[in-house]
């Protein structure tokens, strides 16, 4: 695995693990959600989606690496209110 600094960004950058605890976070977290990235680390990222989004999470975890790699992003291409 690659590390990359993640200060520099001006863009919210996260990383999570197969649990879906946050591992890294920059300082846009705290721009964006209130939170500094001390504060999030080895929470779970739902913490910071809506409770619509938040409730569903967990379940689209496994796909990445049971769906040969593809990555699923939550609230794009999904039935239901709201999807796009």
């Amino acid at each position: 695995m690659q590390t990359v600094y993640l200060p520099h960004f001006q863009s919210l950058l996260l990383t999570i693990n197969e649990h879906g605890e946050i591992q890294n976070s920059n300082p846009a977290t705290e721009k964006l959600f209130g939170y500094a990235p001390e504060e999030i680390i080895h929470q779970k990222v739902n913490m910071l989606m809506p409770d619509h989004h938040a409730r569903q999470h967990d379940q689209y975890l496994p796909q990445p690496i049971t769906n040969q790699g593809t990555a699923n992003v939550i609230g794009i291409g999904r039935g239901g209110a709201g999807a796009t």
